[in-house]
C-alpha cells in the first residue's frame, strides 16, 4: 500500500491529464519544493508506478494508473458512504475521505462497494469504477435457494434477455424470490425489480456468494 504522500503524487499526476508532468507543476500543486518533488518520485520510480523523463518530467506506468484509479474509486466511495450511511454533509466528506482512502485495502474497497449496492456516482458527480468479480467464490446460481441472497454477474445472454440490463457491468444484488417447477429463478434487485431468469439460461448465470 502507498503511503498518504505517494499516494498524492500519482493522483496529481493522474489528473493531470497531461502526456508528461513536470516536477515544477507537481511542487506547486503539493506546495513543496521542487527538491522535495525529486526524492519522492525516486521512490514512485522505483517502485515501477511511474517514468522520468529528464528535464521534462514524469508520467504513470500502467501500474501507477491502477493505482491511481483505486485511490480515486476508493475516495469517492468513502464519500458515498458518509454522505448515505452517516448523513454527513456533501460540503463536509472531502477531508474525510481524502485521509480513508490511504488506508483502504483492495479487499476493503471491494467489500465496502458491495455493501453499498455497488453505486455508480459519488455525491459530487465523479464516477465510481471497482471491480469486485473476485471478491469472493463464484458459483452457479443453481446452488441458490428461495430467501438466498447474492450478487448476479451479468453476462451478454443476460443483457439480451433483459432489457433493464444492457447497460449494468457490475453485479446486482439480489434476493431469491421462487423457484419455479421448470426450473427458472424469479429474482428481486435491490431496487425491489423482478426479474425472472428462464431456466434454459439458468445454468449459465453465475453468482457471487453462496447463500445466506
Amino acid at each position: 500500500m502507498l503511503s498518504k504522500v505517494e499516494g498524492d503524487y500519482i493522483k496529481i499526476i493522474n489528473n493531470s491529464k497531461k502526456e508528461i508532468t513536470s516536477f515544477k507543476e507537481m511542487a506547486k500543486k503539493l506546495d513543496v519544493s521542487v527538491a522535495t518533488v525529486n526524492a519522492t518520485v525516486k521512490r514512485l520510480e522505483k517502485k515501477e508506478l511511474l517514468n522520468y523523463y529528464q528535464y521534462k518530467g514524469v508520467a504513470l506506468t500502467e501500474t501507477g494508473k491502477i493505482e491511481a484509479e483505486i485511490l480515486t474509486s476508493a475516495h469517492r466511495l468513502w464519500e458515498y458512504f458518509l454522505v448515505n450511511k452517516l448523513g454527513m454533509n456533501i460540503d463536509c466528506v472531502h477531508d474525510e475521505a481524502e485521509l480513508l482512502e490511504h488506508v483502504t485495502s483492495i479487499e476493503m474497497l471491494k467489500s465496502l462497494y458491495i455493501y453499498l449496492n455497488c453505486p455508480k456516482i459519488c455525491p459530487h458527480g465523479g464516477q465510481i469504477k471497482v471491480n469486485v468479480s473476485d471478491i469472493k467464490k463464484q458459483v452457479p446460481l443453481t446452488n441458490l435457494k428461495i430467501k438466498d441472497n447474492g450478487y448476479l454477474i451479468i453476462n451478454e445472454e443476460l443483457k439480451i434477455l433483459i432489457k433493464q440490463l444492457k447497460l449494468i457491468n457490475t453485479p446486482i444484488n439480489f434476493i431469491v424470490d421462487n423457484i419455479l417447477q421448470d426450473g427458472s429463478y424469479i429474482i428481486i434487485d435491490q431496487s425491489n425489480q423482478v426479474i425472472l431468469i428462464p431456466s434454459y439460461i439458468v445454468k449459465t448465470i453465475r453468482v457471487i456468494g453462496e447463500g445466506r
